[in-house]
């Protein structure tokens, strides 16, 4: 079995409906942890998020996260690299 379907299978984690596999660890009225693992050929398709976000970058390649505040203009920004292992999405 691969690293990646071991954790997957480990973590219990299920397809997420936005893309990837997901396994949610705490939620709570105002806030929710999950785990989400993206294989090399997966993407996550572009969502509204209701409340922040903060992405926490465990192993595996860079990963490239898109913003956009108006759905037309977008930044790029990439945790993964250079000791930058977290990023904050504000709603």
């Amino acid at each position: 079995m691969t690293d990646i379907k071991s954790i997957i299978k480990h973590h219990k984690m299920i397809p997420h409906p936005e893309g990837g596999y997901y396994a949610e660890v705490f939620k709570s009225k105002d806030v929710s942890h999950i785990y989400f693992l993206l294989e090399k050929h997966q993407h996550s398709h572009w969502h509204r998020i209701t409340k922040n976000e903060t992405l926490h970058f465990y192993s595996g390649s860079p990963l490239l996260i898109y913003t956009s505040e108006d759905g037309e203009k977008f930044q790029t920004n990439e945790i993964g690299l250079k000791n930058n292992f977290i990023f904050t999405i504000k709603k």
